[in-house]
């Protein structure tokens, strides 16, 4: 009894302590989807100088000494061009430019030298200038005599540190151009190197607002929390007031020396999704409470049942129904508190396991400990308060009233009724948008539209058996265990309605809480790398040949936009019919025809000069393409939902690269055209390791991931997450209400049981009409929440499309797996429900059972 007291307050604590734990996991989650892919600089604070710089060093120290995100203030000073060569006369003459910062011997590497005082050169300059340690660079600063500085070490360049949290906020003065060629040559040097000759230091240093320097305020990025990330933006704002207090003596043309940080925007971004979040799931959470709560309750009504010969001697003897509640409460008080504990540790288990982030505050976790305590209370009360019901009616001794109100009806159309009006609110998206954060978030009504679809669907499935009576009755004719377990179902409708949705809206919620999850996020994927053209798409300058590490993983296409064709602005993709399979996205769901008819079609040669050619987006007829390279006859072969590459706004023409080239740029030429390396599978940094080791040049890396700003809708798919997390806890306490309810109805039955026995009743029959009857009812409840659940996502899906102007739109991936893992379950159950209702009787005592009459 206990047990059964300990398994059902767990999972009232669990499902009480699992909401602020996931919301928790979501900030986390949206915290760090933020920060990724973003220079760490933008994130701490950046300002130009505002006093002397000792003065500025000290007043920024003193301003953000005691956060611990935030790191010390760096001084990054940076020099205007000048000539540098070896003081020897050797080597080239080679524009230089002093880069003077905080740090900067942490974060390069030396390939000879040692450190100390003087200049750093890179590998490059070494290179080019015929310079090693030991030697003199000799330069010329503006307006000035060559003067020399000494070699102290070589480092490896740092042109490809575009990723660096130490490096990226360079990135002006260190990315190479598209055609891949260097900046002008880095030398670093400590931030006090001139100070002892103001004039030098002036003459390299002070150029517009560079003059007095830029600070940087770095920021731990790995340690930020939602919290600290808050209490960051509280000291970035006291700094930013100190810097005006002592800002007085800058120049006005160099700026207002404010203190820049995106942190604050990220902050409250992250605040408004979780709010966004909870918006939506706490109603949700709501219910299932609720339901757990009963299932606690229920436990009570397991106790009196377990102790009903005790308590009819304690009623005999005087005691009324309020001490045997107050009895029960302080009886079951440690096995419930027991069970805050477990179901706190599960929950803490659980949403490390599935939520969003494992990373949960520490203010979060002592939240839901506070919640899952107070559900436990709540449990407590409603446990006596159910065993002071049940003892006032083992006093009372009157028989209950039934009901003859047809209830079942009036309810069934109650609950089709609103599931139309909530579907008709929904209207044509279901996705809303906070204006000022730019936060998606799902409609409310779309978890209640189940609520009423799945309750109709098991009414009108229970009332269908119901109905199917008679029938049920005469097929108990054929065994001993069909006739049990039809009298069973056919003498009790309330209990086949309740087993039935027991099992039926539990594994409803979950499967349609997984089809519109996955829907979801497949949908945004597929936005994001429909856009992009595949995982990754890179602007490389020529038609260079693809590095054999991207080889088997990439396509180069060439995009012209804004051509014309017959009067139709158009985009023109011309793709490497032979490689487009390896590097670019394809869903089969684009297009009737196959990926492979289309390449094969486009590869076809030319035709008196007409290229066979494809069209996505819409539809235009064949004719001739304008280009500001030349122009281009096409002939469509045939049309294409969507297609990698292509834009909402305007029609995409797919054509042959080299047949395409051949025409309209024989000379290589490509005017007006962009050449794009598509990957998919590797990283860009990877990416971008690799064209730099090749020296190809290229401008940037395009990610499917931030193409779409995907946290935009976050709160979405978390949102069918949290869904599908507690329609599994629902579907635990539906399993624990069966579980209690055949055990306590089979000790209800055990004298009918010890007779029917005596007159020839085989156990194997007994527990064979238990598994009719339990799992039976349990697999048509299950198959009914399934087909509920699919026709409920079927018709919903299309309208959580969170970008609709972008294509493709929305794709439909269902929930088969889970389908399949439910009906194993269910039938598991109802097994598990006769072996225990078997378990049960087995073990009651035939002798005391005639003696005192059960």
């Amino acid at each position: 009894m206990l047990a059964s007291i300990v398994g059902a307050g767990a999972i009232l604590a669990m499902v009480a302590a699992l909401t602020p734990l996931f919301l928790s996991s979501a900030s986390s989650e949206a915290l760090q989807r933020e920060l990724t892919g973003r220079c760490t600089a933008s994130f701490g604070g950046q300002t130009i100088n505002f006093a002397p710089i000792p003065l500025a060093r000290e007043s920024l120290n003193d301003a953000v000494a005691d956060d611990p995100v935030l790191g010390t203030p760096r001084l990054f000073l940076e020099g205007t061009l000048v000539d540098g060569q070896n003081a020897d006369g050797s080597g080239v003459r080679t524009p230089i430019r002093f880069v003077a910062r905080d740090e900067f011997r942490e974060h390069i590497t030396l390939i000879s030298g040692s450190h100390g005082p003087g200049a750093y050169i890179d590998n490059y300059a070494a290179e080019f200038m015929n310079l090693e340690p030991g030697g003199e660079l000799m330069f010329t600063p503006a307006g000035g005599e060559p003067r020399t500085l000494p070699v102290t070490a070589v480092y490896e360049d740092i042109y490809g540190s575009q990723r660096h949290p130490y490096w990226c906020s360079l990135e002006e003065i260190t990315l190479r151009n598209i055609q891949g060629e260097l900046p002008p040559l880095i030398v670093l040097v400590d931030t006090e190197e001139f100070a002892d000759e103001p004039a030098l230091f002036d003459s390299i240093f002070a150029q517009y607002a560079r003059s007095l320097g830029d600070w940087e305020i770095p920021v731990d990025t790995e340690g930020l929390t939602v919290s600290s990330a808050r209490d960051a933006v509280a000291t970035l704002e006291f700094a930013n007031q100190v810097i005006d207090e002592e800002a007085e003596e800058v120049p006005a043309f160099f700026g207002q020396p404010n203190l820049t940080s995106d942190l604050t925007i990220v902050s409250n971004r992250v605040e408004t999704v979780t709010e966004a979040l909870r918006t939506s799931i706490l109603p949700l959470a709501g219910v299932v409470l609720f339901a757990a709560l009963a299932l606690v309750a229920g436990a009570g009504s397991y106790w009196v049942d377990r102790r009903s010969a005790e308590l009819k001697y304690l009623s005999a003897a005087g005691v009324g129904p309020g001490p045997l509640a107050v009895k029960a409460g302080l009886e079951t008080l440690p096995a419930l508190v027991l069970a805050g504990g477990i179901g706190w540790g599960l929950a803490n288990v659980l949403i490390g396991l599935i939520g969003p982030s494992s990373d949960i505050e520490a203010s979060a976790r002592a939240q839901s400990a506070w919640v899952a305590g107070l559900a436990i209370v709540a449990a407590v009360l409603g446990l006596m308060f159910v065993v002071g019901a049940r003892c006032r009616r083992i006093l009372d001794r009157t028989r209950p009233k039934r009901h003859t109100v047809p209830w079942r009806i009036p309810l069934l159309i109650a609950a089709v009724a609103g599931a139309a009006l909530v579907r008709m609110q929904i209207g044509e998206t279901a996705v809303r948008t906070e204006e000022n954060q730019l936060v998606g978030f799902v409609d409310p009504l779309v978890l209640f539209f189940p609520l009423f679809g799945f309750v109709a669907v098991v009414l009108l499935v229970a009332e269908l058996l119901i109905r199917l009576f008679p029938a049920i009755r005469r097929a108990g004719r054929t065994s001993n265990s069909a006739y049990l377990a039809s009298r069973r179902i056919t003498s009790a409708p309330a209990v086949v309605l309740g087993l039935i949705a027991g099992a039926a809206l539990p594994v409803a919620t979950l499967v349609y809480a997984a089809s519109l999850t996955r829907s979801a996020t497949s949908t945004v994927d597929a936005k994001g790398r429909t856009f992009v053209g595949a995982d990754v798409s890179t602007p490389v300058f020529g038609l260079s040949e693809i590095p054999d590490e991207l080889r088997d993983s990439s396509t180069v296409v060439v995009k012209t936009e804004r051509a014309s064709l017959n009067g139709e602005t158009v985009d023109v993709l011309a793709i490497d019919t032979e490689t487009f399979a390896r590097g670019a996205f394809w869903d089969d769901a684009f297009a009737d025809v196959e990926l492979e008819t289309v390449l094969d079609d486009l590869s076809q040669p030319a035709v008196d000069g007409v290229l066979p050619a494809y069209v996505a987006n819409g539809s235009v007829e064949s004719g001739e393409i304008l280009t500001r390279s030349g122009d281009v006859e096409v002939s469509i072969e045939g049309e294409i939902g969507v297609f990698p590459g292509s834009e909402a706004s305007r029609i995409l023409v797919i054509v042959d690269q080299d047949s395409y080239i051949d025409v309209i740029a024989p000379d290589g030429k490509l005017v007006g055209s962009r050449i794009l390396l598509w990957t998919s599978g590797v990283e860009p940094a990877a990416i971008e390791t690799s064209l730099s080791s090749e020296e190809v040049g290229f401008a940037y890396t395009l990610s499917a991931d931030t193409a779409l700003d995907q946290l935009k809708f976050a709160a979405v798919v978390w949102t069918f997450d949290f869904l599908e997390m507690y329609s599994a806890l629902a579907g635990l306490i539906a399993i624990g209400g069966v579980l209690l309810y055949v055990d306590t109805r089979q000790r209800s039955r055990n004298l009918s049981y010890v007779l029917a026995r005596r007159m020839g009743l085989q156990r194997r029959e007994h527990l064979v009409a238990g598994i009719l009857e339990i799992g039976g009812l349990a697999l048509i409840g299950t198959l009914a929440g399934i087909a509920a659940a699919t026709v409920g996502a079927r018709s919903l899906y299309e309208v959580l499309d969170p970008v609709p102007t972008s294509p493709p739109g929305p794709l439909w991936v269902g929930a088969l797996d889970v389908a399949i893992i439910a009906l194993v379950i269910a039938t598991g159950v109802g097994i598990g429900a006769a072996l225990l209702s078997q378990r049960t009787a087995d073990a009651a005592d035939a002798q005391e059972l005639l003696s005192h009459g059960g």
